[in-house]
C-alpha cells in the first residue's frame, strides 16, 4: 500500500492509504502499525478493493507502517506486501502565558 500524509482530514492525525493491484474477484486486507517498533497492528481493514481511503484518529508525530495482502474465496491469500511507512506531523507544544495583576503572577 502507498501511504500519503496529505489527506483531507489533515496530516497531523490522518493518512491516506492507496491499495492497487488487487486481482479481479479478490479483496485486500490492510494492516496499520502505529509506531516504529509496534509488533501488532493497531488497525486492520478488510474487504478492500483498489482505491484510496483515509484513516483518521491517528497519533501525531508517529511513524505509521502499512502492509497489504489479497485473497479470493476458496483461495490461499497472497503473501504480505513489503511495508510502506510515513510519519504523521507532530503537534506543536502548547504555550502558557503569564499576567501580573496587583503584584501577583497568574
Amino acid at each position: 500500500p502507498l501511504l500519503n500524509s496529505q489527506c483531507a482530514a489533515g496530516a497531523k492525525h490522518a493518512v491516506t492509504v492507496t491499495v492497487s493491484s488487487v486481482p479481479s474477484g479478490a479483496t485486500a486486507t490492510v494492516e496499520l502499525y502505529l509506531g516504529a517498533s509496534a509488533t501488532e497492528p493497531g488497525r486492520i481493514f478488510s474487504g478492500l478493493s483498489n482505491g484510496a481511503f483515509d484513516v483518521n484518529g491517528l497519533p501525531s508525530g508517529t511513524q505509521i507502517r502499512a502492509r497489504v495482502s489479497a485473497g479470493a474465496p476458496n483461495r490461499v491469500r497472497s503473501a504480505w506486501s513489503s511495508e510502506s511507512s510515513i510519519t504523521t506531523t507532530a503537534l506543536a507544544a502548547p504555550t502558557l502565558g503569564t499576567e501580573t495583576v496587583d503584584g501577583w503572577s497568574i
